[in-house]
């Protein structure tokens, strides 16, 4: 269960209390002016209120995402799990504190269905992925999303005009992928876009008056 306790000092505390044997995995904290390392899920743990928690998980076997409901995760790194389903995936609708999200090399399209209805998802990493361009249209209820990023996948592009409900969108990263020239004109759907990764991508000088 998670407690607000009232500031000791300039810097708001928040307190989570964890059952004896949690299994849960590793927590970490993001994003504060100053954010502890937190380590395994122990019986309690206090952190600043200005980081968001977030959960390594592992062993799909021992840590099912409906345990995590009472505690109020922001992140959620599933990378490291070898077995997961849509029907895991469903489970995010019961946990409306999660905004970002770490999917597992092995994610394919079948995962985005499930995907496509978290959609106050703030930050989504599919880093080197095996999901397809036909499959990134699923996405498109994301409307939220300041944060995407598709390194490393077999992506060329032409998914890019599905996403333009994102427009908030303030960081793309695109690069590894088989993204060129003719698909830099989507790209404008992206109003609010501060920062786009186009590194070893075949983007030219060509390209360039895209943007």
């Amino acid at each position: 269960a998670m407690d607000n306790l009232p500031a000791a000092s300039a810097t708001a505390i928040k307190k989570l209390t964890f059952p004896d044997n949690p299994m849960f995995g590793l927590l970490f904290l993001e994003g504060g002016e100053h954010c502890p390392h937190l380590g395994e899920a122990r019986r309690v743990v206090e952190y600043p209120a200005d980081c968001s928690l977030g959960i390594n998980l592992f062993n799909r076997a021992e840590t099912r995402l409906e345990q995590l409901i009472p505690y109020g995760f922001e992140i959620i790194n599933l990378r490291c799990i070898f077995q997961l389903t849509a029907q895991d995936l469903e489970k995010l609708e019961q946990l409306p504190t999660v905004t970002t999200l770490h999917l597992p090399k092995f994610a394919d399209d079948s995962l985005l269905v499930a995907l496509s209805k978290i959609t106050w998802l703030k930050r989504l990493f599919l880093d080197d992925t095996l999901i397809t361009d036909e499959g990134l249209a699923l996405l498109s209820r994301l409307s939220e999303l300041e944060e995407l990023s598709l390194s490393g996948t077999n992506l060329n592009g032409s998914f890019l005009n599905y996403l333009s409900k994102m427009t908030k969108l303030k960081k793309l990263d695109l690069s590894r992928t088989k993204i060129g020239d003719g698909c830099l004109a989507y790209l404008s759907n992206f109003i609010a876009l501060e920062e786009l990764d186009l590194r070893e991508t075949s983007v030219s000088n060509l390209g360039l008056p895209f943007l």
